[in-house]
């Protein structure tokens, strides 16, 4: 058990003398501990005197999420969290909500004269959270408060060591995983967080710099997109990493574990159990069993689904659709999602034997497969991420021979039934923010729009007044590869000039007609499988945008659009 002892999250803004030492950095601005009491009593006075009880909080930024929440809780309010910040998923909560704390409502708050606060009841304290949506459509999910500071309890005697600590993170704060790990701990064991995400893992050595005992809060999408690009010098200084959300490769997790002097810890959990259990891999190899959280016991229901009892749970227990296998000395191995078996042609088909199957072949990195409703029959569509061996032979074979040589190796392990009859080839998998593949994106790429989609897949993007970059993947799927050129599909000059435009359009509000190409140069092709940035600067004095398109095998376009008449 750790040293550093833990105030009880009810009371943690009532009890004892508030003062001003920081609790969020935001860059070279610091907010006090005191500031962040004046906040919540200010919006907590506000809310208690509008009618009802369900409030939406429909801000990303972890200061405003940690106000919000805490002004509602003390307002006796139940506040909510959304899965995401899509407009049409807020807009839909919106609608069942009694009310919404926006920044605006925030600022108009901290304005009045923030009254006593009293304490909240955790017992009888609760808020709606939401699923990540990975196995369809986010789910509404009522969370007792008290669950919740079980689990923080739960996380600060298992990992918290005996130093203070400042939380870095590259996951949201709506999520529980954020919730918990960015506000909810570092409040009640007195640390500090950073109120906004680390988007790229470049940014890890400045904020670093800034903060000298740091853990980072990340997913298994950035933790494997950085090990390419981050200064693992400057990443020796962070004192741990958290990663969940979604599983992590063995193989990224022992890059980290064997290049770092502290632990990535894996979080295994869900929405609805919260924390289950952890695990460091060293070995790619021989992936450790995992370990229970204290207090967290399992059983093996039908099918050997794990079952879960803990304080983290509202109803005590809950049952997953994990399959797991459980041993003597309590550790567990998971072994893929029971609710991934479908019935095709009466058949029980393991949606998990097939992904292991494709990526055990040196041409594929990563694989999904998925149901697909037709008009008479269920058929199975498959994502794959393809490695650079991949894409070369698609490139050489075309796609009808390399798709043959893929059902011919899967028949010759699985029965007729089991054989995919639709395929994408991607540079990435559509993850939402939590790191997580959801179904509905994986759908998406196998509908009628996707299959004549213009648009690349938006890995990142950063923005200042005047300039952007973006990382762009471009995957088979693109219409523009479509018998453009009869040799091999390469994305005409063409689609760079439209993408080119629409994001200008799109980030830096240029509305006028596109007028003139000046100094358009072509450097190299781009083929299926290609990573791009594209970089823009918007000059509206000079009524142009410059455009510079990039990968890591060089240059492959740049050059200046102007816009209107005046061009």
């Amino acid at each position: 058990m750790t040293g550093i002892p833990l105030s009880a999250l009810g009371s943690v803004l009532t009890e004892g003398r508030i003062d001003d030492a920081p609790l969020t950095f935001a860059g070279q601005n610091v907010y006090s501990r005191a500031r962040f009491q004046k906040c919540v009593a200010a919006l907590s006075a506000l809310v208690a005197a509008q009618p009802g009880r369900d409030w939406l909080i429909a801000e990303d930024d972890a200061w405003y999420v940690a106000v919000s929440l805490f002004a509602l809780l003390h307002a006796g309010k139940r506040p909510m969290l959304p899965a995401n910040h899509q407009e049409g998923h807020l807009a839909a909560l919106t609608r069942t909500a009694d009310g919404v704390i926006t920044a605006d409502l925030l600022a108009r708050a901290e304005e009045r004269k923030a009254p006593p606060l009293k304490p909240f009841d955790p017992a009888q304290a609760e808020l709606v959270l939401h699923t990540s949506g990975s196995s369809g459509a986010p789910e509404a999910f009522m969370k007792p408060f008290h669950c919740l500071e079980a689990e923080v309890h739960t996380l600060h005697g298992t990992f918290a060591g005996s130093a203070p600590r400042h939380v870095l993170a590259t996951v949201p704060a709506h999520h529980i995983y954020g919730l918990l790990f960015r506000i909810l701990w570092p409040l009640a064991a007195g640390w500090t967080f950073e109120r906004g995400m680390l988007r790229y893992p470049e940014e890890l050595p400045h904020a670093l710099a800034a903060h000298e005992k740091a853990h980072l809060v990340s997913s298994p999408a950035f933790l494997k997109r950085a090990v390419e690009v981050l200064d693992w010098d400057a990443a020796r200084a962070l004192k741990g990493i958290f990663s969940s959300g979604g599983p992590l490769a063995p193989d990224v997790a022992a890059v980290y574990n064997t290049r770092l002097p502290h632990p990535l810890y894996e979080v295994y959990g869900s929405t609805e159990t919260g924390g289950i259990g952890y695990r460091a891999v060293k070995d790619a190899a021989n992936p450790p069993r995992w370990t229970p959280l204290s207090g967290v016991a399992l059983s093996l229901g039908r099918e050997n689904r794990l079952a879960v009892t803990s304080p983290h749970i509202p109803e005590g227990m809950f049952q997953t659709e994990d399959v797991a296998e459980l041993f003597e000395d309590g550790a567990f191995m998971l072994k893929g999602r029971a609710d991934r078996i479908v019935k095709i042609e009466e058949k029980r088909v393991s949606l998990t034997e097939i992904e292991k199957r494709f990526t055990a072949l040196s041409e594929v990195k990563e694989a999904r497969c998925i149901p697909l409703a037709g008009s008479t029959r269920l058929s199975l569509g498959v994502a794959a991420v393809l490695s650079e061996e991949g894409w070369e032979k698609l490139r050489a074979e075309g796609k009808p021979a390399f798709t043959r040589g893929l059902r011919e190796y899967l028949s010759g392990h699985l029965p007729p039934a089991s054989l995919p009859r639709k395929w994408r080839f991607v540079s990435v998998l559509p993850e939402n923010a939590q790191g997580k593949v959801t179904e509905e994106a994986l759908a998406g790429l196998f509908s009628g729009a996707a299959g004549r989609r213009m648009a690349p897949h938006l890995l990142e993007e950063s923005r200042t007044e005047k300039e952007a970059q973006l990382r762009l993947t471009l995957d088979l799927s693109l219409s523009w590869f479509e018998g453009h050129f009869d040799i091999a599909p390469v994305l005409p000059g063409l689609a760079q000039l439209a993408w080119a435009v629409e994001e200008g359009r799109r980030l830096f509000g240029e509305e006028r007609p596109v007028c003139r190409l000046e100094v358009v140069k072509f450097f190299d092709v781009v083929k299926p499988g290609t990573e791009l940035t594209l970089r823009l600067t918007h000059e509206p004095e000079k009524n142009r945008l410059l455009f510079h398109y990039e990968s890591a095998s060089g240059e492959h376009s740049k050059g200046r659009i102007l816009f209107g008449e005046a061009a």
